[in-house]
């Protein structure tokens, strides 16, 4: 949808006229590198950034790399996105990052830092890991407060079928309104 002003006066034009609406604003999708194929991985993220000039819910702002990663993957991201690299993130950086083409990277020790790092995260709309574990991957989703999770790709990469509306700050209702959105509750059939 876009960011808070404009998502707030869509609103309003909905509600003026009865019509149904639950938007998402802005957001602060992050992404975490436990192993992988750092160049692959640099170029997925570098180009979600810079998608719309950052200015869309699903853009990462947030990256959390592995320790033993980071300066490789630091390396890379700098190359392509540049001045833009927060690589000294404030606590007001992490939890509320511009809506534009911006990206903060920390380095992580543990996954237990990154379930904790994650609680920060007061939009909960998509987060993306990357590891080649597929089963540490889907342990660390089973334990994070996001709405959508993709594993192995970055948080543009969705389809778009799929029920929409994030949980916390990102939007009101969480994928479970959307679900119920999307369900036919009943259904009359007449057959000749």
């Amino acid at each position: 949808m876009g960011g808070r002003k404009i998502g707030k006066s869509i609103e309003v034009f909905c509600c003026d006229g009865d019509i149904e609406f639950l938007g998402e604003y802005e957001g602060n999708d992050w992404a975490i590198v436990v192993e992988g194929d750092i160049k692959e991985i640099s170029n997925r993220i570098s180009k979600n950034v810079l998608f719309k000039d950052g200015k869309d819910c699903d853009s990462i702002k947030g990256l959390l790399i592995k320790k033993e990663l980071y300066s490789e993957m630091r390396s890379n991201i700098k190359e392509k996105i540049g001045g833009i690299l927060n690589e000294n993130p404030s606590k007001k950086d992490i939890i509320n990052p511009e809506f534009c083409s911006s990206l903060w990277i920390k380095k992580i020790n543990t996954l237990k830092e990154v379930i904790e790092m994650t609680k920060l995260n007061e939009h909960g709309l998509s987060i993306s890991i990357f590891d080649r574990n597929n089963k540490r991957a889907l342990n660390l989703a089973k334990r994070l407060n996001f709405t959508r999770i993709i594993i192995n790709s970055d948080t543009l990469d969705i389809n778009p079928l799929i029920p929409w509306g994030g949980i916390k700050k990102t939007s009101y209702g969480g994928a479970e309104y959307w679900v119920n959105k999307f369900v036919n509750k009943r259904l009359i059939e007449i057959k000749k």
